[in-house]
């Protein structure tokens, strides 16, 4: 897939239109307790499985293979939970709910029954992505208001 993005690496409002699109599937998925075949889009899922593996890396590899990129998702992954959750935590936490979501999240094709945990992983993960969309739209608010375009000659 091709990207234009400015200075080269990601922001939220790259991700805006899937987070938001994955917050509402997962807060279905969450209030039915089930995820069912077709509920996520294919290309949204994908995507939003991309970020979560890419912020991944960023502490589970020494060397990840894309060091600026898994270093901008996982600073909007952070950022996003710190959003999502409204309290500190810990970076070694931060680790550990991403790491959760993550394989969560690469679950998701399978249709079943959520078990009480997953379902509040999935309440977890719907409030990150919507934290990342919300930055999105505010990224993108920013650069109508600033009359950038975003892209760097």
């Amino acid at each position: 897939m091709s990207r234009v993005i400015s200075k080269g690496s990601p922001t939220a409002r790259f991700y805006s239109f899937m987070a938001g699109v994955m917050a509402k599937k997962l807060r279905a998925a969450a209030d039915d307790m089930v995820v069912i075949p077709g509920l996520f889009p294919k290309g949204v899922l994908s995507e939003a499985t991309d970020l979560l593996g890419s912020a991944r890396q960023r502490f589970e590899q020494p060397r990840p293979q894309d060091i600026l990129r898994t270093a901008a998702d996982y600073s909007i992954v952070m950022d996003a939970i710190n959003a999502s959750l409204g309290t500190p935590f810990s970076l070694e936490s931060g680790n550990t709910i991403l790491s959760r979501c993550a394989a969560f999240a690469d679950s998701l094709e399978r249709h079943r029954k959520l078990l009480p945990y997953e379902g509040e992983l999935a309440k977890t993960l719907a409030g990150i992505f919507a934290a990342i969309e919300e930055r999105g739209q505010t990224e993108v608010y920013d650069v109508v208001m600033s009359g950038n375009d975003g892209h760097v000659e």
